[in-house]
């Protein structure tokens, strides 16, 4: 797992390349540039637009297989999640008072 492929050229400058030409599956999402998302693109193969996607959807290239887009899964709100997970309280926070509140836990908590 990575966040962007310029991370994985300044680590492995000479073999970079290999994380993905050894990986049977691809996936990427989040696109917050179009920049980034040209060279995802480029990398996995998908000949659409990625810059400006919902947040929601991904790209995923598997080997054999032309890329696509998909929906990423939400453990929050998918029904095949349901009853399989307990509440995260950073999720639940709806105005500035909750976020201090928060804020003020975790700071007492240290």
């Amino acid at each position: 797992m990575w966040q962007d492929p310029s991370l994985l050229r300044r680590l492995y400058p000479t073999d970079w390349e290999c994380f993905l030409s050894n990986a049977h599956a691809v996936q990427a999402f989040g696109f917050r540039t179009s920049r980034l998302a040209d060279e995802i693109a480029e990398l996995t193969g998908y000949a659409g637009k990625l810059h400006g996607l919902p947040d929601d959807m991904a790209v995923i290239a598997e080997a054999g297989r032309p890329a696509r887009l998909c929906r990423r899964p939400d453990y929050r709100r998918d029904a095949r999640f349901a009853g399989l997970w307990r509440p995260n309280p950073m999720f639940a926070i709806r105005n500035r008072e909750d976020v201090t509140q928060a804020r003020d836990g975790i700071a007492h908590a240290l």
